[in-house]
């Protein structure tokens, strides 16, 4: 996909309910961008092979594959990602200190 087009967002977060409203809220103002949901980290990992993503915006803590683990193994496999953006219901020190 080229970089000027359309742009294509992953939002990988486990809880349902915020997955939801984040879609739901950025749609109406932006009816042209694609917009991909992943339930944890390994769900993203498999979009992310497969598709071109322009800004990944993932929750700090989920179960199985964590935004950590996530943004490590993107390093690894060597994935174009241009944007990233990590996100936390738990603000506190250790969150702010594990990026």
């Amino acid at each position: 996909m080229d970089r000027s087009s359309t742009p294509v967002i992953l939002i990988v977060d486990d809880e349902p309910l915020f997955l939801s409203s984040v879609v739901d809220a950025t749609k109406p103002a932006h009816p042209d961008w694609t917009l991909l949901t992943a339930s944890d980290g390994e769900k993203a990992l498999t979009i992310l092979r497969s598709t071109q993503i322009d800004l990944l915006v993932t929750d700090l803590k989920m179960p199985k594959v964590d935004g950590v683990e996530l943004l490590t193994r993107l390093s690894q496999l060597e994935i174009d990602l241009p944007r990233t953006i990590v996100v936390s219901a738990y603000a506190t020190e250790e969150a702010q200190n594990t990026l």
